[in-house]
């Protein structure tokens, strides 16, 4: 896995991006994306309990979905680091 990692970065830093950038850019996308994780669990609790006020549950659900809006564009961010 290792292995395949380097050889990626390597074939990145081809592309201008050095391979500590990639790297970092990566674990910082980690970060993120559990934190997002979180909250997506927070906001799916908090709708779960509402007790069917339903302007709460709008405005839950809206932030839930902007949550994972925000995660799908890291998901695709990751892609093209490991993709390019």
């Amino acid at each position: 896995m290792m292995r395949r990692l380097n050889a990626l970065l390597q074939v990145q830093s081809e592309y201008g991006l050095e391979p500590d950038d990639i790297r970092s850019e990566l674990e910082q996308i980690e970060d993120i994306q559990r934190h997002l994780e979180e909250q997506g669990r927070s906001l799916e609790e908090a709708i779960r309990t509402a007790n069917g006020d339903a302007d709460a549950e709008d405005l839950l659900l809206s932030q839930l979905l902007e949550t994972i809006d925000e995660k799908n564009k890291l998901v695709r961010r990751e892609a093209e680091l490991v993709f390019m």
